[in-house]
């Protein structure tokens, strides 16, 4: 045990030292640390207590890592991989779309077809027990993709389907899903910007030309994905003062990337991006474009945008750090130390409309109902969802002066 302990002081001793060295500090800065090292090695050998020099290697690499780099990441190659396929949208998950179809959840998907016998177009009626008639869309797929093991009653021209859930890894689509909120307001939820992003696009550039809508809310809470060119081509849709959006700029050699816009934009309603402390990648990115046009609402985003590159070190093991900075066109310049800050800064609660077990009425295909009815279906469908219901009382207050 003492060879342990022993082995750990002077392993983290070692550690401290080197990169004290490599930047320049002086020795004598790292006595007063290292005899802290000294004297907690002493009180776990007085308690009999061992350590794992392995364990011990990693955190304390991973400490000097962020101290530099507060995103950056010390990963081997199986991490590696799982990071990387996040990032791109693979994730584990029950590997079912669904979609609303006159008002009821449908079975739109199956991506692991090896799992399910349910036909496309069935009717989910329940979830472990839990009947989803009356939930919305968003929470039902937040329970679907987090039950592993539950049972999913599902319903067709075949009959009553009883199928259990599966996680497996799957790529997920950027557009979660879409849906009209009473009062006329257009949400469209993201899960990032992916391979597979001209749905998004699509979606946006619809509910941005539709007459009778009041507004437009763009979700980009928990979204991520590495698709640059979305960026672009969405961004489109809502700048149309600058041709140069944004510019990437390399911290080793000092090359500038630039990405233009090529279409003139066609934003024609109100229009708001939600985001949070986990927005990030090419999400991130396409808040901060936006940014300085188009009202953001939420948390400060991860500042995690696309600005770092992988570095395989000797050992094998992987280094995820800044390489380069991003100047937008407004002349905001973000270096990956902090995120993107909204213009009306707003709490998120625990729980949100799209992620929480709640129920709520849903609003798809729904009859024409006067106007108090409407408030109350709004009231109902927002729920306790802070972020979102501020994002609607601000539409509403620009429909009510006609500001819109």
């Amino acid at each position: 045990m003492k060879t342990h302990l022993s082995l750990l002081c002077i392993l983290v001793i070692m550690l401290c030292l080197t990169v004290g060295i490599e930047a320049g500090t002086g020795l004598d800065d790292f006595v007063g640390a290292n005899s802290v090292i000294e004297e907690v090695v002493q009180q776990l050998q007085l308690r009999h207590l061992d350590g794992d020099p392995v364990k011990v290697e990693k955190i304390v690499i991973s400490a000097i890592v962020k101290s530099a780099d507060p995103q950056g990441r010390i990963l081997s190659d199986e991490e590696m991989v799982r990071f990387t396929q996040a990032m791109k949208g693979v994730s584990l998950n029950a590997g079912i779309l669904i979609e609303s179809t006159d008002g009821y959840p449908v079975v739109s998907t199956i991506l692991n077809t090896n799992a399910y016998s349910i036909p496309v177009g069935s009717r989910i009626l329940s979830i472990d027990g839990n009947p989803v008639g009356d939930k919305d869309i968003f929470t039902i797929y937040h329970e679907l993709h987090t039950a592993d093991g539950a049972n999913v009653v599902t319903s067709s021209g075949d009959g009553i389907i009883t199928s259990s859930v599966v996680l497996a890894a799957c790529s997920m689509p950027s557009l979660m899903g879409t849906e009209l909120l009473p009062r006329g307001i257009s949400y469209i939820k993201l899960r990032g910007l992916y391979d597979d992003a001209d749905p998004v696009l699509g979606a946006v550039g619809s509910a941005l030309l539709r007459k009778e809508t009041l507004g437009t809310i763009v979700d980009l809470r928990g979204a991520g994905g590495v698709n640059l060119d979305a960026v672009v081509s969405l961004a489109e849709l809502f700048r149309g003062r600058s041709e140069t959006l944004f510019t990437i700029e390399s911290l080793s050699d000092k090359k500038v990337y630039k990405y233009t816009r090529k279409k003139n934009e066609i934003k024609k309603t109100p229009v708001l991006i939600l985001v949070d402390g986990e927005t990030r990648g090419a999400a991130e990115v396409f808040a901060a474009v936006c940014g300085s046009g188009i009202i953001l609402l939420g948390e400060e985003t991860a500042g995690d945008l696309l600005l770092r590159d992988f570095v395989t070190l000797s050992s094998g093991r992987h280094l995820y750090l800044l390489a380069h900075s991003m100047t937008t066109a407004c002349g905001v310049k973000y270096t990956g130390y902090s995120g993107v800050l909204p213009n009306i800064q707003v709490a998120a609660d625990a729980h949100t409309s799209w992620s929480t077990g709640k129920s709520y009425e849903p609003f798809y295909d729904r009859k024409p109902a006067n106007g108090e009815e409407e408030n109350q279906r709004l009231t109902k469908r927002l729920g306790d969802d802070t972020i979102l219901r501020r994002g609607v009382d601000i539409l509403l207050g620009l429909d009510a002066l006609n500001l819109n």
